[in-house]
Order: C-alpha cells, then sequence, then structure tokens
C-alpha cells in the first residue's frame, strides 16, 4: 500500500467520522488531516425531530423528551413516487455457490425452503420475494387482492429466478379463503416454511 493512498484513506475515515457528529456541523474540524470539505455547511445541516418515551421510568414525569437529531442534508437523491416500485429484477440463486460455503454461511440460505408473501404483489412484498428467491427458496406463494399486478409479478420472478412461483388473488381477512389457500399450496408447492404478512390497508 503505497503512503499516499495510506494518507488518502486516513483523511477518507476521519472525514466519514467528524462529518455525521454535530460538532463538526456546527464547528470547523479542528483535526489535522481533516480538510475544509468535510464540514457541513449550516445550510447543509438538516434536523430531525426525535421524541423518547420512558427514559426516566418511575420518574414521575409524564410525556416525551423531546431533541433534534443533526443529519447530513447536502447530498438529496432522488426518490421515486410513493405509487411506483424501484425497478429491480431478482437474480437466480446459485446452487453451486452453496457447496463452497461454510456450514455457518450455509445455514443462512433458504435452500429448500417454501416461502409464502402476503402482499406479495407490490411494494415491501414484492421485494421481500425477490430477496427470498435469491436466498435459495424453492418455490414461493404470492398472495395479494390486485389480478393484473398478481400475475406480472408472479411471472417475472419465475421468469428471472427459475423457480416455481404461484399467485393467489385472495383477501387476507377473508379467513376460510385463506385457509382453503394454504391447503393448496401445501398439495402444490409442499409445506410452508416460511410466511411473510405484508399484506395492509391504506386509508
Amino acid at each position: 500500500m503505497s503512503k499516499i493512498y495510506h494518507q488518502r484513506m486516513i483523511g477518507f475515515l476521519r472525514c466519514s467520522v467528524f462529518r455525521y457528529s454535530v460538532e463538526t456541523a456546527i464547528k470547523p474540524a479542528r483535526y489535522r488531516g481533516v480538510s475544509s470539505s468535510c464540514r457541513l455547511r449550516a445550510k447543509d445541516v438538516k434536523r430531525v425531530p426525535v421524541a423518547t418515551y420512558g427514559e426516566n421510568k418511575g420518574a414521575g414525569t409524564p410525556g416525551a423528551r423531546r431533541t433534534t437529531l443533526a443529519v447530513d442534508g447536502s447530498k438529496s437523491t432522488s426518490k421515486p413516487p410513493l405509487s411506483e416500485d424501484i425497478g429491480r429484477q431478482a437474480v437466480a440463486f446459485d446452487n453451486g455457490v452453496v457447496k463452497k460455503m461454510t456450514p455457518t454461511l450455509k445455514s443462512f440460505t433458504l435452500e429448500g425452503k417454501v416461502a409464502v408473501v402476503t402482499g406479495g404483489a407490490q411494494g415491501l412484498g414484492w421485494n421481500m420475494s425477490q430477496a427470498l428467491a435469491e436466498a435459495g427458496a424453492k418455490a414461493i406463494a404470492l398472495l395479494d387482492v390486485k389480478q393484473e399486478l398478481g400475475d406480472q409479478t408472479a411471472a417475472e420472478l419465475h421468469e428471472t429466478t427459475g423457480i416455481p412461483i404461484q399467485f393467489y388473488k385472495v383477501d387476507v381477512r377473508d379467513t376460510k379463503a385463506i385457509s382453503d389457500v394454504v391447503a393448496n399450496i401445501s398439495e402444490a408447492l409442499g409445506s410452508p416454511d416460511i410466511v411473510i404478512n405484508s399484506a395492509g390497508v391504506v386509508e
């Protein structure tokens, strides 16, 4: 490792540490090797309100202790509209990699597992379904109330990962229908090992 590279790494680490501290957000950097570019200007500091409950148990002080957290607002990132998911395709699980893993790492894979995801046609449910497939799940059942969206996501997940995917248009509030769906999943894909409840109601 060259001396110049070493110095740059030290400067980067120092910058990372002090850039996110409240003191650095307000005062100039005091340490040698920390350039002025590490300082946060006042206009770049955003304040995040923090409410702490239960800090003084038994002290007879109801309510919350309210403070603010200084965060770096100099780098704004573009965010997709709330109604849209971030476009991303799942990556097929490589069984050959498992053979090279240590026993501990192997235990973290989902190889051979059957998963059920409610609300799996969009949002977090969809992203978690992708993650389950990438982690080695052998089959996934998606449950959602949106037929067209469910068909699209199920087809895409199968095409990108190669594992069996089933989509059920069902409302999780319908207990009888859910019971029948689970029985069908067990018969078609195998007994579920993993269930993720991601379905919700937006009011």
